[in-house]
C-alpha cells in the first residue's frame, strides 16, 4: 500500500516488484480470509518474492534471496503455528499467484516464517500513532531485552523531508545509544515500554516472548510493589538489595526513568538523543551516524523533544518538559 504516486514510483521495482502489486488488492479485497490471514498472506508473498529473487538488488542485500535466507536464521516463536493454518495460508500465496504446483511454497516453510514473524516482527507507527504497516530487522533481532536498557528504537514513517531522503526509502527503523555505554558492555533495548511496572512488564514479555526476566531493577521493583499491596514497613524478606557501599539502586532507575521516559501522561514513549541532519530538521537521514548530537531528546513513539534545560527545569519544578505542554 502506498502514500502516493510518487512514493509508488519510486519503490515499486525494488520494494514492491510489479507481479507483487498487482496481487496484494486481491488480498486485500478477500471475502474469504480474516483480518489476521491477510496480513499472513501478504507477509508470505512477500517472503515469496524475497526467496525468487536472484537478480535484482535488495537494499542492503546482495539479491532478495540473501535477505530470505537471512530470515531463516531468526529464533522461532515458542508456540505452535497449526499445520492447518499454515497449509492454508501456502495455499492462498500459491493460488494468488497462480502458481504451478512445484512453485508453491511450502506449508513448512509457510509455518516457519509465520513463527518468525511473531517472534520478531514490530509493528511501525507514524506520529499521529497510526500503524503504517510491520517488518522484520534482522540485525534488531540481535538485541537482547533489558528493564534498565542502553539503547532504544525509533522509527521514521511518512515524515521525511524529499531533501533529506535524497532517494532513500521513506520508512527507516533505528537503534541509538540513551547513556553512556563501557567498551565491552552489552547493547539491549526494552521489548516493553521503559515505563511500565514491573508486573506489567513482566506480563508483557511472558505473553509475547515467553520469557522471564531477573534483572535487578525486576526484582526491586516487585518487592516494592510487595510493599505496596502488603502494606508492609520494609523490603520483603526475600529481597536483598546488595552491599551498603554501592548506590541505591532505586535511586539511579528512579532517575533513570525521569530523564528518559516520556514525560507526556498518555505516552509511554522513551527520550532519544537525536542528531543534526542535512537540512538541519531534527529528522534523521538513513545512515546518519556522523552527526553531531544535540543538546535534544526525541520520544520514539509520539516524536515530541525535550531540551537539556528542559529537563533541569523539570527536574526543579516538578513541571512537564515536553514541546507542547
Amino acid at each position: 500500500v502506498y502514500c502516493s504516486e510518487e512514493c509508488k514510483e519510486a519503490h515499486r521495482a525494488e520494494l514492491h516488484p510489479e507481479e507483487l502489486c498487482k496481487v496484494l488488492p486481491l488480498v486485500t479485497d478477500s471475502e474469504q480470509l480474516t483480518g489476521q490471514q491477510k496480513d499472513w498472506v501478504t507477509l508470505l508473498l512477500q517472503a515469496h518474492f524475497l526467496r525468487n529473487n536472484t537478480a535484482r538488488p535488495y537494499t542492503a542485500y546482495t539479491t532478495g534471496a540473501d535477505a530470505f535466507a537471512e530470515l531463516l536464521t531468526l529464533c522461532d516463536d515458542p508456540a505452535t503455528v497449526e499445520e492447518e493454518a499454515a497449509m492454508l495460508l501456502s495455499g492462498a500465496v500459491g493460488f494468488y499467484m497462480e502458481l504451478p504446483l512445484e512453485g508453491k511454497m511450502e506449508a513448512d516453510v509457510a509455518k516457519g516464517i509465520l513463527r518468525k514473524d511473531i517472534q520478531n516482527g514490530f509493528a511501525l507507527t507514524n506520529e499521529e500513532g497510526e500503524e503504517r504497516g510491520s517488518c522484520i530487522v534482522p540485525k534488531l533481532c540481535m538485541f537482547n531485552h533489558g528493564c534498565y536498557p542502553n539503547c532504544a528504537r525509533i522509527e521514521y514513517i511518512d515524515n521525511f523531508s524529499d531533501e533529506v531522503m535524497r532517494g532513500a526509502p521513506r520508512a527507516a527503523t533505528m537503534v541509538r545509544a540513551i547513556q553512556p555505554i563501557p567498551e565491552g558492555e552489552e547493547l539491549t533495548i526494552s521489548y516493553t515500554p521503559v515505563i511500565y511496572r514491573s508486573s506489567e512488564r513482566q506480563e508483557h514479555l511472558e505473553e509475547t516472548y515467553g520469557i522471564t526476566c531477573h534483572c535487578s531493577r525486576c526484582k526491586l521493583e516487585t518487592a516494592l510493589e510487595r510493599m505496596e499491596e502488603e502494606n508492609l514497613d520494609d523490603f520483603p524478606s526475600d529481597y536483598s538489595s546488595g552491599p551498603e557501599d554501592e548506590p541505591d539502586p532505586q535511586a539511579i532507575y528512579n532517575v533513570f526513568i525521569t530523564r528518559y521516559c516520556c514525560p507526556r501522561e498518555d505516552c509511554t514513549g522513551t527520550l532519544i538523543p537525536i542528531r543534526n541532519t542535512v537540512d538541519n530538521s531534527r529528522r534523521v537521514m538513513v545512515g546518519d551516524i556522523a552527526g553531531e548530537l544535540q543538546n535534544v531528546m526525541e520520544c520514539n513513539t509520539c516524536y515530541q523533544t525535550r531540551t537539556e534545560e528542559q529537563f533541569e527545569q523539570q527536574m526543579m519544578r516538578g513541571q512537564d518538559g515536553c514541546d507542547d505542554c
